[in-house]
Formats: structure tokens, sequence, C-alpha cells
């Protein structure tokens, strides 16, 4: 999953844990041995996460203060997520999907991590066109 041997001491924050991608994430990362905390809006509503190594902080990526005191401590972060769904105005997603990264961005440039993944599915795209990189500049067709 990630490269070199899983260090107790060095945090990775991850976004998004307890969603489609990161509900398989969370339990992935604590199994190959790195020290994990995960920003989750309602860890009530997750009981799953009771039963897992995993230091939980309470908050929301669209909160930019939240999410600064969360990653603090952390040397990598792991960005996953974000709204998704095939209805909805387009305000729904880019509060989330756009101010909550940047805010995630922010924090990790201010908390200087050593590393900063950000993942999505490919849903998002749509179908890629063939032969093509998924990048920055790929068209998206959900």
């Amino acid at each position: 999953m990630i490269h070199g041997a899983p260090d107790p001491a060095r945090r990775i924050f991850v976004t998004g844990g307890t969603g489609f991608l990161g509900h398989s994430l969370l339990p992935l990362l604590v199994a190959e041995g790195w020290t994990v905390r995960a920003l989750v809006r309602q860890p009530d509503q997750h009981p799953w996460l009771r039963d897992l190594a995993v230091e939980v902080a309470v908050g929301d990526v669209e909160d930019a203060a939240a999410v600064r005191q969360a990653m603090d401590g952390c040397h990598d972060v792991i960005h996953a997520a974000g709204r998704f769904r095939f209805w909805g105005s387009a305000a729904q997603f880019e509060h989330p999907n756009v101010q909550g990264t940047d805010n995630v961005v922010q924090a990790a440039i201010a908390a200087k991590v050593e590393r900063f993944v950000h993942i999505s599915t490919l849903a998002v795209i749509g179908t890629p066109q063939p032969g093509r990189v998924i990048d920055e500049d790929h068209p998206t067709a959900p």
C-alpha cells in the first residue's frame, strides 16, 4: 500500500475514512501497522471504528479550523473525502469537493506534511478516454 516499513511514530491523517474508499483504506492501513488519525463527521454512525485502532478526530473537511487542528502532528495525508452522487445541485458538490479539498491542502501546507495523496473514485471521471492518462486535464463525464 504505502511504500516503506510502517513507523508508529509517523501518523497518517485520513479524510473520507468512512466513505466508499476509506471504509477499506482504514483497516488496510491499520493492518499494515500505520498509526492513523481519521477525520470523521459523525463517529456514532460508524460503530465499526470502535474496533479499529484508529484515532478519530471529529470534524468536517468544510471546517478549515477543524481540519487544521485534526491534522496537527501528522506526517502524511490521504485525502479521500468527497461527495459523489448522480444527482444534486452544483453547490452540494462544490462545497465539500472544492472548498473541502482546499481546506485539507492548506492545512497540509501549514503542517508541513511530508506526503499528500489525493484519491477519488473513478465514477467521478466517468468512462476514461482510451489510451489517455487520467490527470487534472482529463474531461469529466460522470
